[in-house]
C-alpha cells in the first residue's frame, strides 16, 4: 500500500502486516511502486518511487524485507510510473519533468543506468513494455494532458511512433498477449484500445462523483475483467462482453483513517446459496420421510384390524388381515395378554 504513510505491506495469508525496513523520512509520498520477480532469484524484491523524485529498493530475505538502494534521481520530481521486465532485466521510470530512463538491475538489486531522454510537451502518466514477439521489445508512455502514446526503443529511448488516442489519460493497464490496453478517460471511465491500430474499441462509463480526477484501471482474469476506481467508494468489476460492472462497495470513512480492503473471488457457491441449499435438501428429505410413513399408515389401515377383549389376565389384542375389504378374516396371529393398566376402554369391541 503507497500512500503519504510510506510503503506498508501485509501478508494475506495470515492478514498480517510485516515490518518495513523504512519509514516516509524526507523522501516524499509513495507514487509508484513495481515487484521485481525472477526466475534465477529465490527471493522477490521491490522497488518504489517517491513524490520528490527519490527511488528505493527493498529486497526481501528469508521472510523479511531490507533496503538495498535510494538514489534521488538527476531532474528530481515526482515519479508517476515504473515498471520492471524480468527477461531483461530492466527498469523503466518516468517522471512529472517529462523525462524517460530505462535501468538495469543486478542481482544485488542495484540499479545501472542505460539511458535517460525528455519528451517535449508530454507528462507521461504511465509506463509499460510492449512485447513484439519474443525477443524484441518497446517501451511506451502515455501523456496524461496531451493523450499521446508514444513508442520507445528500449536501447536508447529514440522515439519509434506515436498515436493519439484523443483524450486525458489517467492511468494505463496493457496486455501485449492480447492486444489490447485499456486507460482511464477521467471524464468518462474506462476505454478500451486495440494495440496495433490504435483505435477505441468501447467505453464503459463510470460517473464522477465530484470533479474528474485520475482512477486505477487494471485488467483481471486474463484480460476478461477489468477493474476500476472511483471517487465514490465504489470498486467496478467490469466484464468485456457484458454491461453489468458493479463489484463491490464500501462506505467512505470520514478522518484520516482508511479501511484496506482485499476481495478474493470465490470458485463455488456462496456461503447464503450454500444455506438455501442445504435448508432445501433437508425440506426434500424431510417430505420423503414424511411420505412413506403416510403410505405404510395406510397400508396397516387398509390390510389390517385389530381386536381388543378382556380376560381374567387383562387386555388380550389380535391382529387380522382384512381381504378386498370384505371384514376381517381369522387372526394370523394373537397377541400376548398384556396388562394396559389406566389404559380406558372407549367402546366394547
Amino acid at each position: 500500500i503507497k500512500g503519504k504513510d510510506g510503503l506498508r505491506l501485509w501478508d494475506l495469508k495470515c492478514m498480517e502486516q510485516l515490518e518495513r525496513p523504512s519509514g516516509l523520512g524526507h523522501r516524499g509520498p509513495v507514487t509508484a511502486l513495481s515487484w521485481i520477480n525472477r526466475e534465477d532469484e529465490p527471493d522477490d524484491g521491490l522497488i518504489y518511487g517517491t513524490a520528490l523524485g527519490h527511488l528505493i529498493c527493498w529486497k526481501e530475505t528469508k521472510g523479511c524485507f531490507e533496503e538495498v538502494f535510494c538514489a534521488q534521481m538527476a531532474i528530481p520530481s515526482e515519479i508517476t510510473g515504473l515498471v520492471f521486465d524480468a527477461a531483461t532485466n530492466c527498469l523503466t521510470v518516468c517522471n512529472r519533468n517529462s523525462a524517460v530512463q530505462a535501468f538495469v538491475v543486478d542481482t544485488k538489486m542495484e540499479l545501472h543506468q542505460l539511458f535517460s531522454v525528455i519528451i517535449d510537451n508530454h507528462l507521461p502518466k504511465a509506463i509499460t513494455f510492449h512485447h513484439v514477439g519474443s525477443k524484441h521489445k518497446d517501451i511506451l508512455t502515455f501523456g496524461m494532458h496531451d493523450g499521446f502514446i508514444h513508442m520507445l526503443c528500449v536501447t536508447d529511448g529514440v522515439i519509434q511512433r506515436t498515436q493519439n488516442t484523443g483524450t486525458k489519460i489517467g492511468n494505463v493497464a496493457l496486455n501485449s498477449r492480447k492486444g489490447v490496453f485499456c486507460i482511464d478517460d477521467i471524464f468518462q471511465g474506462v476505454a478500451i484500445y486495440r494495440l496495433d491500430t490504435g483505435t477505441r474499441t468501447r467505453t464503459y462509463t463510470v460517473q464522477n462523483a465530484k470533479t474528474a480526477r485520475l482512477k486505477a484501471v487494471t485488467f483481471a482474469e486474463d484480460c476478461s475483467l477489468i477493474i476500476a476506481a472511483s471517487d465514490h467508494g465504489i470498486v467496478h468489476a467490469m466484464e468485456l462482453n457484458d454491461t453489468s460492472h458493479v463489484f463491490a462497495a464500501i462506505k467512505r470513512n470520514g478522518g484520516d483513517d482508511s479501511d484496506i480492503i482485499v476481495w478474493k473471488k470465490s470458485n463455488g457457491v456462496t456461503g447464503t446459496a450454500k444455506e438455501s441449499l442445504s435448508t432445501a435438501f433437508n425440506f426434500v428429505r424431510f417430505s420423503l420421510q414424511l411420505l412413506v410413513i403416510v403410505v405404510a399408515a395406510a397400508f396397516l389401515v387398509q390390510n389390517y384390524s385389530v381386536v381388543a377383549h378382556s380376560n381374567s389376565f387383562g387386555w388380550q389384542m389380535e391382529l387380522s388381515m382384512q381381504h378386498n375389504n370384505q371384514g376381517p378374516s381369522e387372526p394370523i396371529q394373537r397377541g400376548r395378554v398384556i396388562n394396559v393398566g389406566k389404559f380406558r376402554l372407549i367402546d366394547e369391541l
